[in-house]
């Protein structure tokens, strides 16, 4: 599914086609990709981004170095950023320009 809005596209991956891309995330339901998401209102979008994440009981780890999955077979179960190792049931990695 696509949508566009001006000079950007959204569209929804399944997750068969996430996994094929990330194999080490494991069981994944779908994803969006934002194509020209520079463009959007990347302040307003994040806070709500972030407000929903939260309230879903997630916890959010923002570095400014690279970051290390830890697999266990083809699965994470953990990323370490910054020196903190944190437990990963499950990962949502949110990366763009």
């Amino acid at each position: 599914m696509a949508c566009c809005r001006g000079t950007w596209a959204i569209r929804l991956l399944d997750g068969q086609v996430v996994r094929a891309l990330f194999p080490a995330l494991g069981v994944v339901c779908g994803a969006i990709h934002a194509s020209g998401a520079a463009r959007l209102r990347r302040v307003a979008q994040g806070v709500a981004h972030q407000a929903a994440i939260l309230a879903s009981g997630a916890r959010i780890v923002v570095t400014n170095h690279e970051a290390t999955l830890a697999l266990e077979g083809k699965r994470v179960v953990r990323v370490i950023a910054d020196n903190q190792t944190f437990a990963a049931d499950k990962v949502i990695i949110a990366a763009g320009a």
